[in-house]
């Protein structure tokens, strides 16, 4: 499957440019007979010291993927202000889909293939979760947004409506300390999706329902309409906030207040603004902490939380 996608809310102007690149995609599938579920090198979604390569195609020269290794940051602070915009293909397993920096214009003109955008790390990496019906499915989506510390986090969409009539609950995670790229291994002997968290701590899907099996987060199960409820059992931090997405409005623009979750306490929750920004007009919320270092001297000195 290739669709045309972005990390954040879906408006009702970006659902009519999916349909409309998805529309063009598939008539590029049919012309060109290309299998995107096909099996390519495993996946350690990672990033390495060296400086990426500028270009003029969207699609960053980046080193290629390597079996057993960790890929640090790229930067603390991203660059980007702006949401970006990603296109998505199917991975090595029905429930996974790597996402790049928009890719149809190359494809068209013969710069790249599937099979060489398949040797690159992904920009983001997406477990389809559990739930039956497209638009009740629950989505973990792990974003690490031009491999920079400050944006690599998990967004959770519990559904897609985001229409007049309906909304989707979204939360959004941040697990600390933030010490490499998250990546993720399918492995098909056991049926599992492994994930590697940028705190080091993993969850563990089950492929054949998409339902989290183990590790660090446990989840409700899916309900229409309601927002998921997630545990975290792992000895860091997690951040997570939940907000309602639609009626022209983003998750990040509803939630109002964010619950930290620290091995040993009791959940402490803060409000939004302490820990995000607000997304502005042309701007992305970002998480205000580029660095690990500033956010713990906060937590300690200003947050009021596990005294």
């Amino acid at each position: 499957m290739l669709f045309f996608g972005v990390n954040q809310a879906f408006s009702e102007e970006i659902d009519s440019e999916t349909s409309f690149f998805a529309q063009i995609l598939a008539k590029l599938s049919a012309l060109t007979n290309l299998n995107y579920s096909t099996s390519f090198p495993h996946p350690e979604c990672n990033n390495s010291k060296t400086s990426v390569v500028k270009s003029n195609s969207p699609l960053e020269t980046l080193p290629p993927e390597k079996d057993n290794q960790t890929w640090l940051f790229k930067s603390d602070e991203n660059p980007q202000k702006e949401p970006p915009q990603l296109g998505c293909i199917t991975g090595e397993d029905v429930r996974t889909e790597r996402c790049y920096p928009s890719f149809l214009q190359d494809l068209r003109t013969g710069k790249t293939s599937i099979d060489e955008m398949k040797k690159q790390r992904p920009y983001r990496f997406d477990i389809i979760g559990q739930g039956k019906e497209f638009i009740d499915r629950r989505v973990f989506e792990f974003h690490h947004q031009n491999f920079a510390r400050q944006d690599t986090g998990l967004t959770i969409l519990d559904g897609y409506h985001n229409t007049d009539k309906a909304v989707s609950h979204i939360t959004e995670v941040v697990f600390i300390p933030r010490d490499q790229v998250p990546s993720y291994k399918v492995d098909k002997k056991n049926n599992e999706i492994n994930v590697s968290l940028a705190n080091k701590e993993k969850i563990i899907f089950d492929s054949t329902t998409g339902k989290i099996k183990a590790g660090v987060l446990s989840e409700s199960p899916v309900k229409a309409g309601s927002a998921g409820t997630f545990s975290y059992s792992g000895k860091n931090i997690m951040i997570q906030t939940t907000g309602l997405d639609g009626n022209s409005k983003s998750h990040m623009e509803t939630a109002t207040k964010a619950t930290i979750h620290k091995a040993g306490f009791p959940p402490c929750s803060v409000p939004f603004e302490k820990l995000w920004s607000r997304p502005i007009g042309s701007k992305d919320a970002h998480f205000k902490f580029p660095t690990d270092k500033a956010f713990y001297a906060w937590l300690n000195n200003e947050s009021g939380c596990f005294k």
